[in-house]
């Protein structure tokens, strides 16, 4: 999958998301998530803060793979950081 094309699945998926939450929630964490690949019909996201993964995967994991899989993606698949 080539850069456009992971950058119109994110920018899909963060639509639904800033329809789904606060703008707080959304500007403070959610907005700090990048693309990084597409493996296997799973999306791979990168963070710069190890602590905005951590406060992901436990407080809005389920969300965004509920929100991967309206866009047709079947789940994060991975985590990279920088």
């Amino acid at each position: 999958m080539d850069t456009a094309q992971l950058n119109e699945i994110w920018e899909q998926i963060v639509l639904e998301l800033q329809n789904d939450k606060d703008y707080m929630v959304f500007a403070v964490w959610i907005a700090q998530l990048e693309p990084f690949s597409f493996e296997n019909n799973c999306l791979v996201m990168k963070t710069k803060k190890t602590m905005v993964k951590e406060w992901i995967e436990r407080r809005y994991l389920n969300n965004i793979t509920n929100t991967l899989q309206t866009v047709n993606v079947s789940g994060l698949k991975r985590w990279d950081n920088d």
